[in-house]
């Protein structure tokens, strides 16, 4: 049997420790990560490091049911709002290009009495790259004594390569032509892969408007379950649309109440991050209070670190100067390995 010495050991080691560290490195450098990121408020987005096309998806808001008035022979009921357009692309984009993000705002319903609703916003994502934009749905009526209040239409794509329409959202009960029941219900807002859903008006179909299918889909139209009750004693509000994008259903008013408001908009985007290249800095963790003692407050702030994107960093905690996890893994392989050479 051939003999090693300390140093023909040594080396063989380091070669396998050398194997595992290249194997590791290579792997986690080729990983790319796909990172789905929803937006539900105005503002900016800049375009991260190594990024150069971002799928975007957008939805309007739902539009806001009229309000409810108690002062007719039956119930007065507002009309339902409708569901948002979609529209979506993908854009060719260079980091850090700053683009600006306007989220649509839900239509209000209408005040208790004979209000209208509003209309939902217009959602905008757009910048050097190109626009990407979806509309609102229409305001549900004020209540009539006299007539039925109608819904407001669904809303539509503006700008994209790919855009359905919201469903509109029914008409609410006139207040003197012995209309029992009929709320309007909400619209569905459109999705990525179809038009939102329009319920059957003049009935009470259990469920608002659908959303529209698709990998990105919509939100429902809300619904009145007190639809079909028919005393004097029924008043329920108008119920809030579904986000994103669903309109409000109308209220059951036989006596005065609001109505409800549309879902807010929303932009979805999607983009991969490039893999990583070389190696992440830990940085440097301080403490406000060094040494610290058992059941005192202390803070932790971590300096000096990588900050990309797609960089995280996990804490961990011990009793004593020594963190076991994480160099497990690397006893177990190099433990393998040295079992298999020559004593």
């Amino acid at each position: 049997m051939k003999n090693f010495t300390k140093t023909q050991r040594t080396t063989q080691v380091m070669r396998w420790l050398f194997m595992l560290l290249l194997i590791i490195g290579v792997s986690a450098m080729n990983l790319m990560a796909q990172v789905t990121q929803v937006i539900t408020t105005s503002g900016t987005f800049t375009v991260p490091a190594g990024v150069t096309s971002i799928l975007i998806n957008t939805w309007g808001a739902g539009g806001g049911s009229g309000g409810g008035y108690g002062g007719c022979s039956y119930s007065g009921n507002g009309g339902a709002g409708g569901g948002s357009g979609f529209a979506q692309s993908t854009l060719s984009v260079t980091a850090g290009q700053v683009y600006t993000v306007t989220v649509g705002v839900g239509g209000a319903g209408g005040a208790a009495g004979t209000t209208a609703g509003t209309a939902g916003g217009t959602t905008t994502f757009t910048g050097t790259g190109g626009t990407v934009s979806a509309g609102g749905g229409g305001a549900g009526a004020a209540p009539s004594c006299a007539t039925t209040s109608s819904g407001g239409a669904g809303g539509v794509g503006i700008t994209g390569s790919i855009m359905f329409t919201g469903g509109a959202g029914t008409y609410g009960a006139c207040g003197n032509c012995s209309q029992i029941g009929l709320t309007g219900t909400g619209g569905g807002a459109a999705g990525s892969g179809s038009n939102g859903g329009t319920v059957t008006a003049g009935t009470c179909p259990g469920a608002g408007g659908a959303g529209g299918t698709g990998t990105y889909p919509g939100g429902a139209g809300g619904y009145n379950s007190s639809c079909t009750i028919a005393t004097s004693t029924a008043t329920a509000a108008g119920v809030n649309g579904t986000a994103p994008g669903g309109g409000a259903s109308g209220p059951t008013a036989w006596g005065s109440v609001a109505g409800g408001n549309g879902a807010s908009g929303q932009v979805t985007l999607v983009y991969t991050l490039p893999p990583c290249a070389g190696t992440p800095t830990a940085g440097t963790i301080a403490s406000t209070a060094n040494p610290s003692a058992p059941s005192t407050n202390y803070t932790l702030s971590l300096t000096g670190a990588s900050g990309n994107a797609g960089i995280t960093f996990q804490w961990q905690s011990s009793t004593s100067a020594t963190f076991a996890s994480g160099i497990q893994i690397w006893e177990l392989l190099l433990h393998k390995q040295l079992s298999k050479l020559p004593q």
